[in-house]
């Protein structure tokens, strides 16, 4: 897997240095990244919500598992929408339209990044910037993401494959 820079439509695969609860062991889907900041939806946060439980059946089909993501801490109340478009990327969905013939998945709250801070935070090594695979944004198996991601590094970071979520349950 090469490394590249961040760019909307690829993945942030938070490190090991990064242990904040809420990222730690996040796969970002990055939706904007220009000089003004960034912003995405972490993948592999699944809440107990059904997607029916908040009346989203007018979206047509929600994506499985047909449940509300936890998107980030910004903006918590607020829903957002992901979607492929007629070229099979990954874009945002405007969650007011019912065009889309895609499957949705729909996120409660982003994850933003101000001017310059998301750079810093890949210098210190909070992040690996990847590109997203063809099944990453919608994938059946969210909890599993990271780990599926991680072991596709071709050096030595793919043994990250293998650490338990806990250390102590080594």
């Amino acid at each position: 897997m090469r490394i590249v820079e961040p760019a909307a439509g690829r993945l942030l695969l938070a490190t090991p240095l990064l242990r904040e609860a809420v990222f730690d062991r996040a796969v970002i889907l990055l939706l904007d990244h220009g000089s003004e900041g960034s912003a995405g939806v972490v993948l592999n946060r699944p809440l107990e919500i059904q997607a029916t439980e908040i009346g989203l059946e007018s979206l047509g089909e929600v994506a499985s598992p047909a449940v509300l993501f936890e998107g980030g801490p910004v903006e918590t109340m607020g829903l957002v929408g992901v979607t492929t478009d007629e070229d099979g990327r990954v874009v945002p969905r405007d969650l007011d339209s019912t065009e889309s013939r895609s499957p949705v998945r729909v996120y409660l709250g982003y994850s933003g990044w101000s001017a310059g801070q998301l750079a810093e935070e890949l210098e210190e090594g909070a992040w690996w910037v990847v590109d997203c695979g063809p099944d990453d944004a919608f994938t059946a198996e969210p909890l599993d993401l990271w780990f599926e991601v991680v072991g596709r590094f071709e050096d030595r970071r793919s043994w990250l494959k293998l650490m338990p979520s806990d250390p102590a349950d080594n």
